[in-house]
């Protein structure tokens, strides 16, 4: 990865190489992630597993939960992380992250910051 940010993009089982690039790059390049899943138990079994928040903490984490039963979420998600239910429209998806980084507002670091001093008042 030769930019300072970049999108990753990544369905079901395939978020396991998404997370070895992110970790990998964490810290050094921010690394986006679009996540698409039906699997309530591997949704459940990532956001549980591993700190997505800390390793994303300069990137957004978007997963798109498209299967039928309610997840059961870790109650202290970070402000980076956004869970929707449905399909995304990639298009728009994508389009959001890049205006985000190229005007500078609403960006993750900023974000994970005001919720950790929150967390900690």
């Amino acid at each position: 990865v030769t930019t300072s940010n970049a999108i990753a993009v990544a369905s079901g089982i395939g978020i396991t190489p998404t997370l070895s690039l992110v970790l990998n790059y964490a810290g050094k390049k921010r690394i986006n992630v679009v996540w698409v899943c039906r699997d309530p138990g591997l949704v459940e079994y990532i956001l549980h597993k591993f700190d997505i928040g800390a390793i994303t903490k300069k990137s957004y984490a978007f997963i798109f939960y498209t299967g039928t039963r309610e997840l059961a979420l870790p109650k202290d998600l970070p402000a980076n992380i956004f869970i929707f239910t449905g399909r995304p429209h990639l298009e728009h998806t994508i389009t959001g992250i890049v205006t985000a980084f190229h005007s500078g507002d609403g960006l993750p670091e900023e974000m994970y910051e005001a919720q950790e001093k929150i967390a900690n008042a």
